[in-house]
């Protein structure tokens, strides 16, 4: 693997072993008169907390992680657009992270 410069490094990936664990997922459903031009722009994206009822993030589930290890964070996995009529229904899904959060290496952080 070559950095911009040319210069060979080492995969950061290189002896991890990561994987998908059945986690808790947070849905929000959005109506919207027409669908927005960036909607698919924030997909597997890491987020520190989705949005949640009136703005408000969705309870945190406990952590019972070592206080050594970094938190949970969420991923937007999923968009579903569904014309209902003359408006737009469109449901986000986001699932949580296990112990130490999702890998930065394999999916973008957002900006929250």
């Amino acid at each position: 693997m070559q950095d911009n410069k040319g210069n060979t490094v080492r995969n950061p990936m290189f002896g991890v072993d990561s994987y998908v664990v059945a986690m808790p997922t947070w849905t929000e459903t959005i109506l919207y008169a027409q669908l927005p031009d960036d909607l698919y722009q924030n997909i597997d994206q890491i987020f520190n907390n989705p949005p949640g009822p009136d703005g408000n993030p969705p309870p945190q589930p406990p952590n019972n992680d070592p206080p050594d290890w970094p938190k949970r964070n969420w991923l937007l996995r999923r968009i579903v657009p569904r014309q209902r009529g003359n408006i737009w229904q469109v449901q986000k899904t986001w699932m949580l992270s296990g112990p130490g959060g999702w890998n930065i290496y394999l999916y973008t952080a957002s900006g929250s």
